[in-house]
């Protein structure tokens, strides 16, 4: 049977088509007949449906037949995915509703029956840069993907900067939070230091009793003005961390994930060996996270009481 025919009856005396027939194809809307009923009927067995939304239209048909067995395809692949169990760490599918192991629930399989998005829009298989799929980053990323892999995609693109709230408000936090920690403790050591610029005037403030800025301007002018200048390079360079981390920590932690996925691709592991380094290297850190903020507001005390 040709494929243009295939499955299709004529519209005038409702028979299968078959190859061997010889057809003929109405001019308006392309649909096919057995020649002998469309010259004995001379007309178009579709002709009342013509431009109507009932036309037929092989060209929008095969387009719609085309689209829904790609969303199929999609939502196969997004579905074909290997997840974690929380509470034993077996691996199995997101289709399953409990582990197989331990029985625990599947609660990213329910997230994906509840309509969730991990990817937000981004194809399971597409390119986030250097070959490396939307999969492997959700893997590697873990939390917060819906927001992530998308943002990776405008990087991708072009994108250059991109703020982010967290590391405004925690500059040096949210990088170890992300297990980026080198550049956490880099941020943290400026953030510091920001913050031992600005004590000397706090201290002078506790020391005194005044009841106004005024009265604190003037005592501090004629006690020591150079704290009015520490302080201001302390605000100044507190400033600029927050402002700078938030516009380029995203992009820093996209380029981050493609190395750390560069460097798992390279070694020879098993898939689960290789899940669990997904792990080990990207995710959440929250213990760092909060060390590290109690170490950048905490710190710079302790080092001032020993050095003042």
């Amino acid at each position: 049977m040709s494929l243009e025919i295939k499955g299709e009856s004529c519209p005038i005396c409702h028979a299968y088509l078959f190859e061997e027939d010889e057809i003929a194809v109405c001019p308006t809307c392309g649909a096919p007949h057995h020649r002998e009923c469309f010259v004995s009927a001379g007309k178009c067995g579709m002709e009342e449906f013509h431009g109507t939304n009932e036309q037929y239209d092989k060209v929008k048909k095969a387009a719609k037949e085309e689209k829904e067995n790609k969303e199929k395809k999609d939502t196969d692949e997004q579905q074909n995915i290997m997840v974690e169990c929380p509470s034993c760490h077996n691996r199995y599918s997101i289709k399953q509703s409990n582990c197989d192991k331990c029985g625990a629930q599947n609660i990213y399989g329910r997230a994906v029956m509840l309509g969730f998005d991990y990817y937000g829009g981004v194809k399971p298989k597409e390119n986030l840069g250097e070959g490396h799929t939307a999969e492997e980053v959700r893997n590697f990323v873990a939390v917060g993907t819906d927001r992530t892999i998308p943002l990776f995609k405008k990087f991708k693109n072009g994108k250059k900067v991109s703020f982010s709230l967290w590391s405004f408000l925690f500059p040096a936090a949210t990088f170890a939070s992300r297990k980026m920690y080198p550049a956490a403790i880099f941020t943290a050591v400026l953030e510091i230091a920001a913050e031992l610029f600005l004590m000397p005037l706090s201290a002078f403030i506790a020391s005194t009793d005044v009841k106004s800025y005024v009265e604190l301007y003037t005592a501090v002018l004629a006690g020591n003005p150079k704290l009015l200048t520490l302080a201001y390079i302390g605000s100044f360079m507190y400033l600029t961390i927050k402002i700078v981390c938030s516009l380029i920590s995203n992009r820093i932690y996209y380029k981050h994930t493609l190395k750390s996925l560069r460097e798992i691709k390279t070694e020879p592991l098993t898939d689960e060996e290789r899940f669990a380094l997904y792990r080990k290297k990207g995710g959440l850190n929250l213990l760092a996270f909060v060390i590290t903020f109690f170490a950048v507001n905490y710190l710079p005390q302790i080092i001032y009481a020993l050095i003042a």
